[in-house]
């Protein structure tokens, strides 16, 4: 399994995450998958408590943070998600699965929607540390940062 770049080198100018957010739960595609059997309140319960888990986890994180909860038009965000096991991981089964977190990000305030105009995901990255894990790594930046981390201000 490749390495996550950050975890190689030293972060740069044009490396660096404007925001770090570290989620003490990783996503679980059992829950997302559109394969999934069962009586529909039973889905629709667990698909509602993943998503509250999901937001408490945020809160948490976003509350060890200086000054007030950020708010943000558009969001670019890097995904690592780090596992005990190492297993096959589906890459469009993740990104099923992260939908709870991001419909959280919403539902706090975060950003204004999830749609594609606010936000941008990219490809998630999988690794396997049993000291580490399990844990989900968010790294977000927003176009101004970005702007000023390269030096286009």
């Amino acid at each position: 399994m490749p390495e996550h770049p950050a975890a190689t080198k030293r972060p740069t100018a044009d490396t660096l995450p404007a925001l770090v957010l570290t989620l003490h739960m990783v996503p679980d595609a059992t829950i997302a998958s559109g394969n999934a059997r069962g009586h529909w309140v039973k889905q629709f319960r667990d698909k509602r408590r993943e998503k509250e888990s999901w937001s408490w986890e945020l809160l948490t994180a976003l509350n060890g943070l200086p000054g007030k909860q950020p708010h943000y038009e558009r969001l670019t965000v890097k995904v690592t998600c780090i596992y005990l096991t190492k297993r096959r991981r589906d890459q469009d089964n993740l990104m099923a699965a992260l939908k709870p977190l991001w419909d959280a990000m919403v539902n706090l305030g975060l950003i204004p929607d999830d749609d594609t105009e606010h936000l941008t995901i990219e490809t998630p990255v999988v690794l396997v540390d049993k000291r580490r894990g399990p844990v989900t790594v968010l790294e977000l930046s927003w176009p101004e940062i970005e702007a000023t981390l390269k030096g286009k201000r």
